[in-house]
């Protein structure tokens, strides 16, 4: 029995990477190919900032609000006090609503307020969904608020607000 390999004669990984880092080394200059991918990926992070910003999250909300006064007690979240690994922080939501008629959430928003990236989730409900309840899981970057915003179809909007102490945090 013969053993097959998918690498091509002379070309591994290891012996790329030698090439690339005497190539450093040697002081001489990257192939293209290798300059394109470096510019690419700091046009990504200029057009992707990696860092949180909770002014914008915070500005987020209230474009998600527009203006209304959120409806206390609209919006049942839950989530935990202390989350040990920021990966999988388990978190639910329920609108409380008959779900009948225009008294339904048409969308839900759901925001981490010091995260790269704040909008975590956006849930769409019809009457026919029965109720407006999930779990879900998302990432957190550090000890953040977890915000919920819902947007009824009859026009009101309700906002619930949750600390969460996060031990081991995630999206580095």
């Amino acid at each position: 029995m013969t053993r097959r390999t998918n690498r091509a004669v002379g070309a591994t990984r290891r012996g790329l990477l030698v090439a690339l880092g005497s190539l450093l080394l040697a002081g001489q200059s990257l192939p293209s190919w290798a300059n394109s991918f470096r510019n690419r990926v700091s046009l990504f992070r200029q057009t992707f900032p990696v860092t949180p910003d909770p002014e914008e999250a915070e500005r987020m909300v209230r474009t998600v609000l527009r203006g209304r006064a959120p409806e206390a007690g609209l919006i049942d979240l839950t989530a935990p006090d202390i989350a040990e690994n920021g990966s999988v922080v388990p978190f639910s939501l329920k609108v409380n609503c008959s779900m009948s008629g225009d008294d339904y959430p048409e969308l839900v928003h759901v925001f981490t307020m010091h995260n790269p990236f704040p909008e975590v989730a956006r849930l769409h409900f019809q009457p026919e969904n029965g109720e407006a309840e999930v779990e879900l899981r998302c990432r957190m970057r550090q000890s953040t608020d977890l915000v919920a915003v819902a947007e009824m179809a009859d026009g009101r909007a309700g906002l619930a607000r949750r600390a969460v102490s996060v031990t081991l945090g995630a999206c580095r």
